[in-house]
Formats: structure tokens, C-alpha cells, sequence
């Protein structure tokens, strides 16, 4: 009887060591980003910037592309090919994605743990205490903490036997945003299309004649 009592009350303290870990990973977090942000807005008002032209969010505003594929192999050795394509998403409808859950996936990979554990579960499914002893991450505590939030914004999907995997749907997503830090951009300028000469056309004749009956 005794023993049973005891063995409640350390389960119950090894739960509220867990939830205190998973509270200071959250404080440590929000501390983390409240100290980029701070840096981040001093760095804004010192440094000076290029003036960035206003874009245009409407249907002729231009088109975002991703694309991409992966070689994968089962573990019977049997070969496949992960392949994904946003097919050229409208300015318009990326502009006007729903922001919670944009920043959400965002948070969720923007952290230097979560990222590691991300590119790990990548190469090949692991179980949380795999991930504590291959990525150093401490505590089991620490790892259920980011792996919770990693599914909360559909990521990362629990298998059996307690093992964890990147959700085959957001693979693309993932590598697509990792591979964004290698984009160059350039701004060039745009000649005048077929359909606006045409359109300024009657208005330069129309000036003419109107000179011409002046004269």
C-alpha cells in the first residue's frame, strides 16, 4: 500500500517537474522574442534602408511560386519520390492568408530547437527520447514541449509507438521556407505592356488634333 503511495506521488511530481519545464521553455521563448523584437527596432531607426516601392495586392499584382520534390526510400528499401508545387498563388490570395495561422507555422519553425528537431524527424522518424539524446535537448519535459508545439501547427504527427514524423502534407512547406534564405531578389523596371501603349495611344493623337485646330 505504501509503495503504490509512493509511487503516486512521484508520478504526480514528475508531471509538475514536466509542466514547470514546459513553463520556462515558454517564459524563455517569449523573452527570446521580445529581445529580437527590441534589437530588431533599434536597428530599424540607426540603420538606414532602401525606400521599398509599394506593391500592388490585387489580381495583376504578380504570383508566388514554390516548387521542389525529395528522393525517399521506405524502410524495405523500396524508392519514391515526395514531389510539391503551389502552382503560381496569386499575390492577392498570399497577402490575404489567415495571419494567425501563417504566424503560428511561423513561430513554430522560427526556433533554433524546434528547427533541429524538424531536420531530424526529417531524415527519419524519432522518439522523443531519441531526440533528447541525439539533439542534447536535456529533459524528455523539454522535448514533449516543442514537439507539442510543432503539432499544434500541423507539422509534426505522432506515429505508434510513440515515434514522431513530419507531416508529408507540410514537407514542402517546410523546406520551401528554409530554402527562401537562398532567394535574390531584384527589382527592375517594367517597359510599358502592349495594352497600356495602346491605350495611351488615342490620347497623344487627340492632343495633336487639338493643337492643329488651335493653330
Amino acid at each position: 500500500m505504501a509503495g503504490k503511495k509512493a509511487k503516486g506521488e512521484v508520478d504526480s511530481i514528475r508531471t509538475e517537474l514536466n509542466e514547470l519545464t514546459e513553463a520556462i521553455y515558454a517564459l524563455r521563448e517569449y523573452v527570446r522574442i521580445e529581445s529580437a523584437a527590441t534589437v530588431a527596432s533599434r536597428g530599424a531607426t540607426s540603420t538606414p534602408t532602401a525606400k521599398m516601392p509599394r506593391i500592388i495586392p490585387d489580381e495583376n499584382g504578380g504570383e508566388v511560386t514554390s516548387s521542389g520534390f525529395i528522393r525517399l526510400i521506405t524502410t524495405d528499401d523500396h524508392p519514391l519520390t515526395l514531389q510539391w508545387s503551389s502552382l503560381e498563388t496569386p499575390l492577392a490570395t498570399v497577402m490575404n492568408e489567415d495571419s494567425e495561422q501563417v504566424a503560428r507555422l511561423l513561430a513554430a519553425i522560427g526556433h533554433r530547437q524546434r528547427l533541429a528537431i524538424l531536420k531530424a524527424i526529417l531524415a527519419k522518424p524519432r522518439s522523443a527520447s531519441e531526440l533528447v539524446s541525439d539533439l542534447r535537448l536535456g529533459t524528455s519535459g523539454a522535448a514533449y514541449h516543442h514537439l507539442n508545439v510543432l503539432q499544434a501547427a500541423g507539422l509534426v504527427v505522432q506515429e505508434d509507438r510513440g515515434m514522431f514524423s513530419i507531416q508529408s502534407s507540410k514537407v514542402g512547406t517546410l523546406l520551401s521556407i528554409m530554402a527562401s534564405t537562398h532567394i535574390v531578389t531584384l527589382i527592375d523596371d517594367v517597359p510599358p505592356t502592349t495594352d497600356n501603349a495602346e491605350a495611351d495611344a488615342p490620347s497623344s493623337k487627340s492632343k495633336s488634333k487639338k493643337k492643329a485646330g488651335d493653330a
